[in-house]
């Protein structure tokens, strides 16, 4: 995922490498004229301009050769938040001002584990495999249970095989990961009147939405939604279908306070900075886009998809950094964390997905632009 980083700091790298070593031959090969021929003014002189060659682009490779330590540094820094991934709990929520990163790092976590969630199923599944008679015996005779667990495994597999979604992946916000949508999360799941799969991972974006905080409204409302089926989803999703689950939220207190009660985990995203960005590429772009305006008008197709592919490479290099407060403890028992913590994660991800997805909810959008 961190490949073009990798290109566009390294390249200069290299080139710098290559005159470097053009300076070096033609110092040796200035050298040997003067051992073989004698003192010449004109090799004398090729020999100084080489050395003060050599010398000013050995200064810039170092230079350059900080950044692009930098990329491994920051590759790192991810690949740590992979590993605090693996060992952390299974549910984790992210709350947040608007364009904290809060749908970002939500998307990644849930491709991320998805992943990992496919690879522990088929395993279990090949392992299991050649005791299923043995299971299912068992089974009908009354001797074990362990035939529902293998029969719950199978037919997951099957389903995330033949429905054309993201293999463990359920969510409620679109988004493309490997040339596939995820399942829809809807709020029959939670209401236990849909099944989730196997070994899955739970995307609920802007909970409050799906989740609301049934609390705040009357019984009739609540009796509606099936709260009991809810509060008892959430508290035994691990059991019932192996699951992990990653909400999110810019609207805290509205969420269902029967998700609040059970997420020990709660990270409050404060901001998200950009790291090694790509500043030749932007200086380039603005250059191009600043010469435009100046003409007012723009005719050349070629130069448009020119500059489509150049803002889309730009947005691909570097990291973001997301920082966060952490509470720690399940509702009415919250630890605030004063310490500011902080994540990275790539720019170049392997999934797409429109951070204005919900433009279509705007109740507006179709009315017409007026000033009274």
């Amino acid at each position: 995922m961190t490949r073009k980083t990798i290109i566009y700091y390294g390249i200069p790298l290299a080139a710098v490498a290559v005159v470097i070593g053009i300076c070096a031959q033609s110092l040796f090969w200035t050298i040997y004229g003067l051992i073989k021929n004698g003192f010449s003014p004109a090799l004398l002189v090729v020999q100084v301009l080489s050395v003060l060659a050599a010398v000013l682009l050995v200064f810039y490779f170092i230079k350059r050769l900080v950044p692009f330590c930098k990329v491994f540094y920051y590759i790192k820094k991810v690949n740590d938040f992979h590993y605090s991934v693996n060992m952390s709990n299974r549910c984790l929520m992210l709350d947040g001002a608007p364009g904290t990163g809060k749908t970002f790092s939500s998307i990644y976590l849930a491709c991320y584990q998805s992943v990992l969630l496919w690879e522990e199923l088929i395993t279990q599944y090949l392992l299991r495999m050649p005791y299923a008679a043995k299971y299912k015996d068992e089974y009908d005779r009354g001797v074990s249970d362990v035939w529902v667990a293998y029969k719950a495994v199978y037919d997951s597999i099957m389903f995330y095989n033949e429905n054309g979604y993201i293999p463990c992946c359920y969510s409620n916000i679109r988004f493309v990961f490997q040339g596939k949508e995820p399942i829809p999360l809807t709020l029959a799941h939670f209401q236990q009147r849909k099944r989730f799969a196997e070994y899955n991972v739970k995307l609920c974006d802007e909970m409050a939405e799906l989740l609301p905080n049934t609390m705040r409204t009357n019984n009739g409302f609540k009796d509606t939604l099936n709260v009991n089926d809810i509060n008892n989803y959430l508290s035994m999703f691990r059991q019932y279908d192996e699951g992990h689950m990653i909400l999110n939220d810019q609207r805290g207190t509205e969420v269902f306070k029967g998700a609040r009660s059970v997420f020990n985990v709660t990270d409050y995203l404060i901001e998200q900075v950009s790291i090694m960005p790509p500043r030749f590429l932007k200086w380039l772009y603005a250059a191009i886009i600043g010469r435009l305006k100046r003409k007012g008008i723009n005719t050349s197709r070629k130069l448009t998809d020119f500059l489509f592919r150049l803002d889309a490479l730009i947005k691909d290099i570097g990291f973001r950094r997301f920082y966060y407060v952490r509470t720690v403890g399940a509702e009415g028992r919250m630890k605030n964390d004063k310490e500011i913590h902080s994540y990275v994660l790539p720019c170049d991800v392997p999934f797409e997905y429109d951070d204005r997805a919900r433009r279509s909810e705007y109740k507006a959008k179709n009315l017409p632009l007026e000033t009274e």
